[in-house]
């Protein structure tokens, strides 16, 4: 397999140019968190993933109820198996996220998808404008509409709106990457640099319809952040209810007569 390494503010030095208003071609989306179930033997697992990324692996605690865990020596990546579940399972995040992505949907084509953030990363623009994207959208569908962070951008780590509920299936926030990157010490880090994210968790059969989706395709978990993503990117993403929840109201409805 082939690895391509993705070109970010975060490891760029020469960050792309400008995105003003919708583009007609969206900003590249890509994952930022990645966290899977699959069928394999855990060496097996881990020596495959060395051979592709190099480092190792180190003992960790379980955790989610499985019983051992490993942690990559270089990288975010999280592995776990054993116990009450069965398979591996495996989760990345940070700016590595979509390389592992990648590398589990071409090495483990039938995993499961129990989470994933997708993040679009836009200059040109401040937070407000995206705010004023997505809050009546977000209001409209009656979700939450919180903000996390110093009013006045000169103090503190840099702003966080979310909009929804962090546990439900799907989640957005936009935020000052640019100022979280300055605050970790990043001082070229562009301030102007504004991430655009949802946080998606699949579930039933939706989870293994994830594994096969593009980055994008995640926005049409929710009839509102579908919205939202078309009127921030210009996605043109189409909604796909959860054929989970319709059947099991078709289910209680030919039990009820």
């Amino acid at each position: 397999m082939t690895l391509q390494k993705h070109n970010d503010f975060e490891t760029d030095q020469q960050p792309p140019s400008c995105n003003t208003g919708v583009p007609s071609v969206a900003p590249p989306a890509k994952f930022d968190w990645y966290q899977a179930v699959f069928e394999g033997a855990p060496d097996e697992v881990a020596a495959l993933f060395i051979r592709d990324f190099g480092g190792s692996f180190m003992d960790d605690a379980g955790r989610h109820s499985y019983q051992f865990g490993q942690k990559h020596s270089e990288m975010t990546v999280l592995m776990m198996w054993g116990g009450q579940n069965t398979g591996i399972y495996l989760q990345v995040s940070g700016q590595e996220s979509d390389d592992v992505a990648q590398w589990i949907r071409s090495n483990f084509p039938d995993h499961r998808v129990s989470r994933a953030d997708v993040a679009l990363d836009y200059r040109g623009h401040t937070i407000e404008h995206f705010y004023g994207i997505v809050e009546p959208i977000a209001r409209k569908a009656r979700a939450k509409v919180e903000m996390y962070g110093d009013p006045d951008p000169s103090y503190g780590n840099g702003r966080t709106y979310y909009f929804g509920s962090r546990t439900s299936d799907v989640m957005l926030r936009v935020y000052e990457k640019g100022l979280e990157q300055r605050a970790k010490g990043i001082e070229d880090s562009p301030e102007d640099w504004v991430r655009f994210e949802g946080q998606f968790r699949p579930r039933k059969e939706r989870k293994a319809k994830a594994a096969k989706w593009t980055p994008e395709e995640f926005f049409t978990m929710g009839k509102w952040a579908n919205e939202a993503a078309n009127e921030v990117a210009g996605l043109g993403g189409e909604y796909q209810p959860d054929e989970s929840i319709r059947k099991n109201k078709d289910e209680q409805t030919f039990e009820y007569f």
